[in-house]
């Protein structure tokens, strides 16, 4: 009998055995498409891709040292400072004091940003259901185009 294929099946299909072995992260489009609309910078954008990829439970803390990103981002510790400053509009960062003595470390949550996020993850929604529902009404004998006039055999 056969072997069922994976969960990740077609994540494997579409990046090769190699780079899908490593680690990936599961990001919402409402994110990439709508990331314009938190108004936060490139720079600030991929610092907050590094810590998703570090965020595995809804509940669980992510708290990388500055050093940390700033190596995955290609970037000095003053430059993730300052992509940090803009991504705590939409990325609560809280300093907190580790239980092994004065060592200080961000953590990081996201709740706001899934706040900020979920309206525009229904907008998009929306959006996107207009867009589906026009062209499949175009698919209809008699439809009518934007200047009212009917359409012979539905879309071109």
């Amino acid at each position: 009998m056969p072997s069922k294929p994976s969960a990740n099946y077609k994540f494997d299909k579409k990046w090769g055995a190699t780079i899908a072995g490593y680690n990936f992260t599961m990001v919402p489009n409402a994110l990439i498409e709508g990331k314009h609309r938190l108004k936060i910078s490139d720079a600030a954008f991929v610092l907050l891709m590094n810590l998703l990829s570090r965020w595995h439970d809804k509940d669980s803390a992510v708290f990388p040292s500055q050093e940390t990103l700033g190596a995955s981002m290609g970037k000095s510790p003053r430059g993730v400072q300052r992509a940090l400053k803009d991504l705590s509009k939409v990325v609560t960062v809280e300093a907190r004091r580790k239980k092994s003595g004065n060592y200080q470390s961000n953590v990081y949550s996201f709740d706001a940003l899934i706040e900020q996020l979920t309206p525009i993850a229904r907008d998009l929604t929306e959006k996107r259901d207009q867009a589906r529902a026009l062209r499949d009404a175009a698919k209809k004998p008699g439809f009518r185009d934007r200047k009212g006039q009917p359409r012979q055999g539905g879309a071109p």
